[in-house]
C-alpha cells in the first residue's frame, strides 16, 4: 500500500489494494488509441479519491493520481457513481464516476464486492449526505430476503422492468399435478392453510406423513398449534372415489403397501 499525504482535515474511509483505473492509451502511429487497465491501490477519502501506482522495472516510483469528490456530477440528489457486473473473462467489478470534465473507470478486485458498495454509499454521503446509490443487482448480487419477497429487478440497465417470481410460487406450481388428487383425499392430520402456499405446505406435509389432505380455507395463522383429528362422516361415494384414488397412489409407487392398507382402514372406519 503506497503513502500519501492527507489534509489535516481529511479521513480514509475506504482502501482497496490491487484495484484497476482504466487509462487512455495510444495505439501507435496512425492507430486510434484504446483504453487499458493498470494496477495499484485505490484510496478513498472525505476530499478525494486517490490510486497511486507503482512504475520503473528497476527503481520504482510512485506515482499518485487524485480525484477531488467535489467535481463528481450529481443528479436528483445522487452522485453519479454507477458500478456494473464484470464483463465476460473478467471478474474484476467496474466503477464508472461521472466527472465534471471527465468520466473515470476504477475497477475492484473480485474479493471486494462489499468495497463496492462502501464506495458508493461513502461517496454519497460525502457528497449529498445520506448513505444511497448502490443496488445489489447492478453487479449481479440480489439478497435472499429480496428473493423471498419477490422483489422488482432491472432485466438490464435501461431495459424493461419485471416482477421476479416468488420463491412459493414456484413451489406451487410444481407440485401443481398433485392438487387434483391430494383434494379428494381428506387427512384430519394437516391443519388448514390458504392460498398457493396453503396447498403447497398441505401436499408437503400430507406426502411426509404418507397421505394427502383436502383442507378448508382459513386464514393462515402464524402461531403453530397442536390440532385434534376431526371425526368426519364420508358417504359410500366418497369412500369409493378415495379409495380408488389411493390404489392409483399405490400403483404409481408413490405409496407402500403398508400405507395403503392403513389409509384404507382410515377411510372405512375400521
Amino acid at each position: 500500500m503506497a503513502y500519501f499525504e492527507l489534509a489535516e482535515d481529511e479521513i480514509v474511509l475506504l482502501s482497496v489494494e490491487d484495484a484497476g483505473h482504466g487509462v487512455a492509451s495510444s495505439g501507435g502511429w496512425g492507430a486510434a488509441s484504446r483504453t487499458v487497465r493498470e494496477y495499484g491501490d485505490l484510496t478513498l477519502t472525505n476530499a478525494q479519491i486517490v490510486f497511486t501506482t507503482e512504475t520503473g522495472l528497476f527503481k520504482k516510483q510512485i506515482e499518485i493520481k487524485r480525484y477531488p469528490l467535489d467535481e463528481i456530477k450529481i443528479y436528483k440528489n445522487i452522485a453519479q457513481v454507477k458500478p456494473s457486473k464484470p464483463s465476460a473473462g473478467d471478474r474484476y467489478y467496474p466503477v464508472d464516476i461521472y466527472f465534471r470534465d471527465s468520466c473515470e473507470t476504477f475497477y475492484l478486485p473480485p474479493h471486494s464486492k462489499k468495497d463496492v458498495e462502501l464506495l458508493v454509499e461513502s461517496i454519497n454521503e460525502v457528497l449529498t449526505g445520506q448513505r444511497i446509490g448502490f443496488r445489489p443487482e447492478d453487479i449481479g448480487s440480489l439478497g435472499i430476503g429480496r428473493k423471498l419477497k419477490g422483489a422488482k429487478v432491472p432485466e438490464a440497465i435501461g431495459g424493461v422492468i419485471g416482477a421476479a417470481k416468488p420463491i412459493t410460487e414456484g413451489l406451487a406450481d410444481a407440485v401443481a399435478p398433485l392438487v387434483p388428487v391430494a383434494s379428494t383425499i381428506a387427512s384430519s392430520r394437516v391443519g388448514a392453510r390458504t392460498g398457493k402456499l396453503g396447498t403447497l405446505m398441505g401436499v408437503v406435509d400430507a406426502v411426509s406423513r404418507g397421505g394427502l389432505s383436502d383442507s378448508p380455507e382459513t386464514p393462515l395463522k402464524t402461531d403453530v398449534r397442536k390440532e385434534e383429528p376431526a371425526e368426519q362422516d364420508v358417504s359410500i361415494q366418497e369412500q369409493i372415489s378415495a379409495l380408488k384414488n389411493l390404489k392409483e397412489l399405490l400403483d404409481a409407487g408413490i405409496l407402500t403397501q403398508e400405507e395403503f392398507d392403513n389409509k384404507k382402514k382410515q377411510i372405512l372406519g375400521m
